[in-house]
């Protein structure tokens, strides 16, 4: 089945290329793949009907038609399983691929920050493990909303703040050690650092996960649909929370391409005169101000001196480059 799912993505791609190249120069990424699958699916079983996807619905149909034919039926609909596993199949490899071929490499920055502020908020947009490695590899605590020991797994429980721990971290889109465990009465969201398929709760019991794949965000478009559900929706008001607090973000790889963060960051700039961006970017490639989210707003904003530009990426900025902005800042690592 998964030749079958890998052929459709194929199909997909083509489908969309077009489309991005005339819009956003660029070819279609496993994101866009995703994205495109997610939403046929969507429509299939209408759960989220999209009259605007007639023609692309009907054109994916017609070419896939040799795949979805003799494919196994789950949903009462072929087409629908086929596209719904084609996303499991894209969130296996990127999972799959995230831990075994991501290195930790100039992340030291973050460890040296966190011991010179007396706190460190962190949001951070992967689903790899580099930040928690970095930490863990300096001796800096860090607490990530998981505090509650269950065996092998560790359930979310809200534990953030801790007196111990001089970094929160908030993964927004979550984690490739992040499951959903199914229990007779709830589902429990909990952070398994080993291997999930032989982990056991505390009565010994071998505990079964909603999906075989990890509870990360991907795609697009869809997964700003998943800020306002379950686990994600209390981290995004988590975020919220935690951004009235600070009148400093500093930004470092981040690609200004989600909306649903762009809105965000935007509210929060215009909430509070003090709040301001401190973007670090060294000039590669095209311009920050050229970005799509930038282009209407990068005037306005750097005139009023809410946006400040440090050209460098995180590993050549001197900590007391940063000092001056410092004020227990939330650093929002690529």
């Amino acid at each position: 089945m998964a030749d079958q799912a890998q052929d459709f993505l194929k199909i997909i791609f083509w489908q969309i290329r077009d489309h991005l190249l005339a819009k956003e120069k660029r070819e279609p990424n496993y994101e866009d793949l995703f994205s495109a699958a997610r939403q046929l699916f969507e429509d299939e079983t209408a759960e989220i009907t999209n009259p605007m996807l007639e023609g692309s619905i009907e054109a994916v149909r017609l070419m896939s038609a040799y795949l979805y034919n003799r494919y196994p039926d789950e949903w009462g609909n072929r087409f629908a399983t086929l596209a719904d596993h084609s996303t499991d199949l894209t969130q296996s490899v990127v999972a799959q691929m995230l831990r075994a071929n991501v290195q930790r490499k100039d992340l030291e920055k973050i460890s040296e920050l966190a011991k010179a502020v007396g706190h460190l908020d962190i949001f951070t947009l992967n689903h790899d493990l580099l930040v928690e490695e970095e930490l863990a590899s300096a001796k800096v605590k860090f607490s990530d909303g998981f505090g509650k020991t269950n065996g092998g797994m560790t359930e979310f429980s809200w534990d953030w703040n801790t007196a111990q721990a001089k970094v929160d971290l908030f993964k927004l889109h979550g984690s490739i050690n992040w499951h959903i465990v199914r229990e007779p009465k709830q589902d429990i969201a909990c952070r398994i650092d080993n291997d999930f398929e032989s982990c056991r709760n505390r009565k010994g019991k071998l505990i079964r996960t909603l999906t075989t794949t990890p509870l990360f965000l991907t795609g697009t478009i869809v997964k700003e649909r998943a800020y306002g559900q379950a686990l994600f929706g209390d981290l995004f008001r988590k975020f919220h929370d935690v951004l009235e607090q600070h009148r400093t973000l500093i930004c470092c790889g981040y690609g200004w391409s989600d909306k649903g963060i762009n809105t965000r960051l935007d509210q929060w700039l215009r909430n509070g005169r003090e709040n301001r961006l401190v973007i670090l970017h060294a000039q590669r490639g095209e311009p920050l101000e050229k970005k799509s989210f930038w282009i209407n707003r990068w005037d306005a904003q750097h005139k009023a001196k809410k946006v400040v530009v440090i050209e460098k990426w995180l590993p050549q900025v001197k900590i007391d480059q940063l000092a001056k902005f410092i004020t227990d800042p939330i650093v929002v690592p690529k």
